[in-house]
C-alpha cells in the first residue's frame, strides 16, 4: 500500500515563493474551501505533476510556472511503500527530476521519459490514467471511466489488475521470436553455403574408393554398420518423441486444470471473506448499538437471538474459511507438480535433441560413405586431403545444426507463450473473471447512493444500465448528477478491486467539487454516508464550495486565499 505524506509546492500556478505544504496523511478527512482562483485544485495538479510529470487539469507545462516569479517551480512529495521511503522532487525552470529511495538518490541510466516509465512500473506501480481513476475524481477536466475508449478502458483495467505486465511480456516475446527468426534465416543461408561446398568436395572424391578395393570393402562394412545404427537411432528417436509429447500434454492439462481450480477456489475464498466481513459488521452493529444507524429504529428484543445466530454463522464461516484455504493450498501443491514435470520434460527434450543430432549426423555419414564408395578418379592422397576438408565442413555444419535446433526450440517456446499472452489469452480471462466483482461493487455503491439502477460492464467494456422498470440506457443518456453517481460508484468499486492488490492500494482519495453543481441534497447525504464508512486508513480530501453543508463534517478544513498575487491557505479544525 502506498502511504502519501507531505506534499509541497512553490512558484507553481498561483503559489509564489512561499511554499504550500500539506500533510496528506495528517487527518482522516479534510475539506478544502476557498473562492474561485484561490488555488484549491492546484494541489491536484501538483500531486500528478510530481508523480507523473503532467498536471491533473489540461494545462501546458510552461503555464505551470508562476506567471509573476516566472521560474523556480518546484513540487516535492514523500510517500512510503512498505518499509521503503520515497522522496520525489520535480521542477520547471530549471528542470528537476529526483527520486530518493531510502536516502539514496536513484541514478538516471536513460533519458527522462524512460526513467519516468521505469519509476511508474518498478516503484510507483500505477499509471497516470489508473491513478486518476482510483485516487482522484474531479469535475473540471476529469474524464470518467465510462467516457474512455474501449482500449483506454482495457489499459486502466489491466493496469489495476497488474496484468499489463503480460502485455509487455507479449511484446518481449514477439521481439525475441523475431530476433531468433532472423538468426535462423542467416544460419539456413550459411548451412546452404556449406552444404554446396560439401557437395562439390564429394563430387571430386568420386572414384577414390575403386582405386583401393580394401578401402571400398571397409567402407561397405562401415556403411552396413551405419545403416544398422541409423535404424536403431530412428526407433529410439520416435519413442523419445512420443515420450516428450506425452509429458508435454500432461503438463499442459495439469496447468490448465489447476489454474482453473485455483482461480475458482480463490474467488470462492473472496466471496466467503466478504460474507464473513458483512456478518461481523452486522454482529458488531447488533452488539454495540441500540438502534439502526440508518433508519434510527430501535432494535427489538429478538435481536439477541439474531446476534447468537450471527455469531454461530461467523464461527462456521471462519471454519469454512480455513478449510477453503487448505483446499487452495492443496491445489497449489498439485500445481507445483507441473514444475517437476517441466524439469523432467526438459531432460527428455535434451535427450531427444541429442538423438536428433545423432540421427542427422548418422544420415549424413551414410550419404558420405555411399559417395566415397562410388568415388573413381581421385588418388588416395587427394582423397585424404579432401576428407579433412569434408570433416571440417561437417564440424561447421554440426555446430550450425545445434544452433539451429536451439533457435527452433526457442521459437517454439515463444510461440507457445504468445498463445497465452495474446489479448484473448490469460489477460482476457483475468479481466473477464474480475468483471463480476467490479459490477457487484458498482451496484452496491449505486444502491448506497439511492440510485436504483442495474449496472453491467461486459468483456468488451460496453456498459448496460437498466433503470425505470428495466429500461436500458447508456451512460450518456443520464443527467449530469446521475452520471456523477455512476462515476463515484466506479471510483469506489475500483478502489475495492485495487485494495485487493497491494501494489495499487493507497491511503489517498481526492474528490474535486463532486458535491457541487450536479449533486442535490439527497445525493450529498448519500455520498457522505458512504464516505463515513471508508476505512480508517483512508485520508479523504474534498474540494467544494458548499461550506455551509460540509464544514462540520470533516476533521480538518483548509481555507485557500489569494489576498494579493499569490495563494496561501489557513488550516482550521
Amino acid at each position: 500500500m502506498i502511504i502519501f505524506g507531505r506534499l509541497s509546492y512553490e512558484n507553481f500556478l498561483s503559489v509564489g515563493a512561499n511554499p504550500i505544504t500539506i500533510d496528506l496523511a495528517k487527518e482522516p478527512s479534510t475539506l478544502v474551501i476557498g473562492k474561485n482562483g484561490s488555488a484549491k485544485s492546484s494541489m491536484l495538479d501538483a500531486l500528478t505533476f510530481v508523480l507523473f510529470g503532467k498536471p491533473f487539469r489540461k494545462i501546458n507545462k510552461p503555464q505551470l510556472v508562476n506567471s509573476i516569479n516566472q521560474s523556480g517551480a518546484l513540487v516535492s512529495i514523500e510517500f512510503f511503500r512498505g518499509s521503503d521511503n520515497y522522496k520525489i522532487k520535480r521542477g520547471i525552470s530549471p528542470n528537476i527530476f529526483e527520486i530518493i529511495l531510502n536516502d539514496k538518490k536513484l541514478d538516471f541510466d536513460a533519458n527522462v521519459k524512460d526513467f519516468q516509465k521505469r519509476f511508474e512500473s518498478e516503484h510507483l506501480k500505477i499509471s497516470y490514467r489508473s491513478f486518476c481513476q482510483v485516487v482522484i475524481l474531479g469535475s473540471a477536466t476529469y474524464v470518467p471511466f465510462m467516457k474512455l475508449t474501449s482500449q483506454a478502458k482495457r489499459e486502466v483495467i489491466e493496469d489495476l489488475l497488474d496484468v499489463s505486465v503480460l502485455a509487455r511480456m507479449n511484446q518481449k516475446c514477439k521481439e525475441r521470436k523475431s530476433s531468433f527468426s532472423t538468426r535462423l534465416l542467416s544460419i539456413d543461408a550459411k548451412y546452404h553455403e556449406l552444404n554446396m561446398k560439401l557437395r562439390a568436395k564429394e563430387e571430386i572424391l568420386k572414384g577414390a574408393m575403386e582405386k583401393d578395393k580394401l578401402v571400398v570393402e571397409e567402407k561397405q562394412n562401415s556403411l552396413k554398420a551405419s545403416v544398422d545404427a541409423f535404424k536403431i537411432l530412428e526407433t529410439k528417436k520416435e519413442k523419445q518423441q512420443e515420450l516428450v509429447d506425452k509429458i508435454s500434454d500432461n503438463i499442459k492439462n495439469l496447468i490448465e486444470r489447476t489454474n482453473k481450480e485455483l482461480f475458482d477456489e480463490e474467488m470462492i475464498l473472496i466471496s466467503m471473506e466478504q460474507e464473513l466481513k458483512e456478518n461481523k459488521y452486522r454482529y458488531d452493529l447488533y452488539q454495540n448499538h441500540k438502534q439502526c444507524p440508518t433508519c434510527l429504529q430501535k432494535f427489538d428484543s429478538g435481536i439477541s437471538t439474531l446476534s447468537r445466530e450471527l455469531l454461530d454463522q461467523i464461527k462456521d464461516a471462519e471454519d469454512d474459511l480455513e478449510n477453503q484455504k487448505l483446499k487452495i493450498d492443496k491445489v497449489r501443491k498439485e500445481k507445483h507438480k507441473a514444475s517437476q514435470l517441466s524439469e523432467i520434460l526438459q531432460k527428455e527434450r535434451e535427450k531427444l535433441q541429442k538423438l536428433s543430432i545423432e540421427y542427422d549426423l548418422k544420415h549424413k555419414e551414410i550419404v558420405l560413405e555411399e559417395n566415397k564408395i562410388n568415388n573413381k578418379n581421385t588418388t588416395l592422397n587427394d582423397y585424404i586431403s579432401y576428407e579433412k576438408e569434408i570433416a571440417d565442413l561437417k564440424k561447421a555444419m554440426k555446430e550450425l545444426i545445434l544452433t539451429k535446433t536451439t533457435l527452433e526450440t526457442g521459437i517454439k517456446y515463444y510461440d507457445e507463450s504468445l498463445i497465452y499472452l495474446r489479448d484473448d489469452g490469460i489477460r482476457s480471462r483475468i479481466v473477464s473473471q474480475t468483471l463480476p466483482l467490479l459490477n457487484e461493487r458498482v451496484n452496491h455503491y449505486l444502491e448506497e447512493m439511492r440510485f436504483f439502477a442495474s449496472f453491467h460492464l461486459d468483456e468488451n467494456f460496453n456498459e448496460t444500465i437498466k433503470a425505470r422498470h428495466r429500461d436500458e440506457f447508456t451512460f450518456e443518456s443520464f443527467s449530469e448528477g446521475e452520471k456523477q453517481r455512476i462515476s463515484l460508484a466506479l471510483l469506489f468499486a475500483w478502489r475495492d478491486v485495487a485494495e485487493k492488490k497491494n501494489s495499487l492500494s493507497t491511503n489517498l482519495l481526492l474528490l474535486d467539487e463532486v458535491f457541487d453543481s450536479s449533486t442535490d441534497s439527497d445525493g450529498i447525504e448519500n455520498l457522505m454516508e458512504i464516505l463515513t464508512k471508508l476505512p480508517k486508513s483512508i485520508n479523504l480530501f474534498v474540494i467544494s464550495h458548499k461550506v455551509d453543508l460540509l464544514d462540520d463534517r470533516f476533521s480538518r478544513t483548509l481555507l485557500f486565499e489569494k489576498p494579493g498575487n499569490f495563494s496561501s491557505f489557513i488550516e482550521k479544525k
